[in-house]
């Protein structure tokens, strides 16, 4: 949950859902340091571990699977085996480890192609449908199909430091935030997985008819400009960037649906 900025974000979001009773927000997070930060109420808790949870409706992830630990493998003359981290020197290097499995749907590779594999994603996934069988788990991130990640050329890896795109990734470790584009492929083959866009996502869950209400409420109070109005006008300007097809729009929404729930659509 990081410092309970999602968190924050839906409280203000959910107004008189909260006051109702009908959402209880609760943010897992292991590090005591974000966790001071989280906001606090009735319909709100923060936890370390979602060990020790009871019922659980819903569990919502955004961003996360992309920074869990992931593995790279690479296509050679000989099958596809391990890049293991290695030294030259003074200096960090990729070399070839032991053999690998081939990773879905990845029979276009060719010699000298890399690609990420994440069964720790694979099993976060897993662990909380078995965790909480009821629940809808539903994951926001950036992913793509295989084919895609091979024409990338290794750009699937994305590596920043002080907020700035870098591709020197192995060297200074620690000094720098490592992520990856997910391989749909492998969370796709998790049991009773949907996958759409979160254009779509959000479209199906009533975004358009929020924005539209957005700009009637900035028209009518555009000459005051007051906050509520101000935020109406954002209501808008945001919207078009999470629907942007090219952007934030084009981020896969996985799902998977509790024991009785039923099954999203998928696309």
């Amino acid at each position: 949950a990081g410092p309970g900025t999602l968190a924050r974000t839906v409280t203000v979001a959910a107004g008189a859902c909260l006051d109702a009773g009908a959402l209880e927000w609760v943010m897992v997070e292991r590090a005591d340091a974000q966790r001071r930060h989280h906001p606090t109420g009735p319909h709100l808790w923060s936890v370390s571990s979602d060990a020790d949870l009871d019922r659980v409706d819903v569990v919502f992830a955004n961003e996360l699977l992309d920074n869990l630990g992931f593995d790279i493998v690479e296509r050679t003359e000989r099958g596809w085996v391990e890049c293991r981290v290695a030294t030259d020197g003074a200096a960090f290097v990729l070399v070839a480890g032991e053999a690998a499995e081939t990773p879905h749907s990845a029979d276009a590779a060719r010699v000298g192609d890399r690609l990420p594999t994440v069964p720790a994603a694979v099993e976060w996934v897993g662990e909380r449908r078995r965790r909480f069988p009821d629940a809808r788990v539903v994951v926001f991130d950036y992913a793509a199909p295989v084919t895609d990640l091979l024409e990338r050329d290794g750009a699937w890896l994305r590596s920043y430091r002080d907020h700035v795109r870098v591709h020197d990734w192995l060297m200074q470790p620690g000094s720098c935030d490592i992520t990856i584009d997910l391989p749909v492929e492998p969370l796709a083959a998790i049991a009773g997985a949907s996958i759409e866009t979160q254009a779509d996502f959000l479209r199906r869950h009533g975004i358009d008819a929020l924005v539209e209400e957005g700009r009637r409420l900035w028209s009518a109070s555009a000459h005051i400009g007051d906050l509520a109005a101000l935020r109406a006008r954002s209501r808008v300007t945001e919207a078009d960037a999470l629907l942007d097809p090219t952007g934030m729009g084009a981020f896969a929404v996985f799902s998977w649906p509790g024991r009785d729930s039923p099954r999203a659509p998928a696309r």
